[in-house]
């Protein structure tokens, strides 16, 4: 039951730098939480070769667990809010051209409701299904996939237990270690191959090892909301 309490104290964004202040005390991983969170991007200097300067950045939205009741964003250069299509995530989008301005600076302030639904809970649609049991292009499905994944559910009959089989493997395998080049890109074949890398290369290799047992599953990344009441939060996280 603990994994599942984890899952409601996240925020879907991906990004660089995340401050936290909680609008009223919480109790710790209760089954739904409220949060003031500002998403700050920035961007001190303009390379000067530059002629022409285009930027994305991701913005939260209501979808399942988190519910955004209040989005404000401060930007000291015009944006448009935009979508990219595989999955319909919000994107501010930014551009300059010179001269350009001294720095960028953009706040996304939000208060967001978060809370897990149980998996039963959870709407699922055919083609979701498919969509979910798709490769990439760094979540590859090969033979040396195909082999771990054999192993990995030897024995092992529900998807639930072909699922968990695939867990261990990967936890069993891989090592969270920043070594090497090719980190944090999610490369099936690397964490293979090197057996190590972050939450990234962690999440692609089991998400690679599902979709060879025909398994749906997907790649989701945002920022863990932590015990303390306010505070800064340093970088993203995947699961």
């Amino acid at each position: 039951m603990k994994k599942l309490f984890l899952f409601s104290g996240f925020l879907f964004l991906s990004g660089s730098f995340y401050w936290l202040g909680a609008s009223r005390s919480v109790d710790f991983f209760p089954a739904q939480r409220e949060f003031q969170i500002t998403y700050k991007a920035s961007i001190p200097e303009f390379p000067q070769a530059a002629e022409h300067i285009r930027i994305w950045i991701p913005i939260a939205s209501s979808r399942e667990g988190q519910t955004i009741l209040e989005r404000k964003i401060e930007s000291t250069v015009p944006y448009q809010i935009t979508h990219e299509l595989a999955n319909n995530n919000e994107v501010a989008y930014l551009e300059a051209k010179k001269p350009f301005p001294s720095s960028l600076n953009f706040n996304a302030i939000y208060r967001v409701r978060t809370a897990e639904p149980t998996f039963d809970q959870q709407k699922k649609e055919p083609q979701d299904v498919d969509f979910y049991l798709k490769p990439s292009r760094l979540m590859v499905i090969n033979s040396e996939v195909k082999t771990r994944t054999v192993r990995a559910t030897a024995g092992r009959k529900s998807l639930g237990e072909k699922a968990r089989g695939i867990y261990k493997d990967v936890v069993d395998w891989m090592k969270y270690d920043k070594v090497g080049p090719g980190w944090g890109r999610g490369d099936t074949l690397r964490a293979c191959l090197l057996g190590n890398g972050n939450c990234t290369d962690f999440h692609s290799l089991f998400i690679s090892m599902a979709h060879a047992a025909e398994i749906p599953a997907r790649f989701k990344i945002g920022l863990t909301i932590p015990e303390a009441s306010q505070g800064a939060i340093p970088g993203y996280h995947c699961w």
